[in-house]
């Protein structure tokens, strides 16, 4: 899968995480309730199975390890509590930190650039900036001083 379409399949997590937000709802269900088509068809974009396989999986590893990536969020705010983020900056920190700490197969650097990108698509210049600073952060602490992953 070509990066464009990699990170059609990470906005379509994205959104799935935002509904799974307010609905506590699995993966199957929320995209049964968002597409109405068979062939998958949301906002005139095509999903492809691997598409979706891709936003399946990190979709669950986001939720299997929302309350350690929340901790790590927590530790790098200053003077700001991570319940006062607004909501889809949580989201993208939540998945793209999910995805650079427990995917192997994307390099830690991709997930921070695709973060910064997602941001830039769903939330505000501020917050992609913000969002940067962050996963930087994480990157730093992880990666840069163990020279792993790189």
């Amino acid at each position: 899968m070509d990066k464009t379409h990699k990170r059609l399949a990470r906005s379509l997590c994205l959104k799935v995480l935002f509904a799974h937000s307010f609905s506590a709802n699995n993966f199957d269900d929320i995209i049964k309730n968002f597409f109405k088509k068979k062939d998958l068809d949301l906002d005139e974009i095509k999903y492809s199975d691997v598409q979706i396989k891709f936003a399946s999986k990190l979709f669950h590893i986001t939720i299997e390890n929302q309350d350690e990536i929340d901790k790590l969020v927590e530790k790098k705010l200053v003077n700001w509590e991570i319940n006062r983020l607004a909501t889809v900056d949580k989201i993208i920190l939540r998945m793209s930190l999910s995805e650079m700490l427990f995917m192997d197969e994307i390099p830690p650097k991709v997930s921070i650039t695709e973060a910064v990108e997602i941001a830039k698509e769903f939330s505000s210049e501020d917050s992609s900036s913000f969002i940067n600073g962050i996963m930087d952060a994480v990157y730093n602490e992880n990666f840069n001083k163990k020279n792993i992953k790189q």
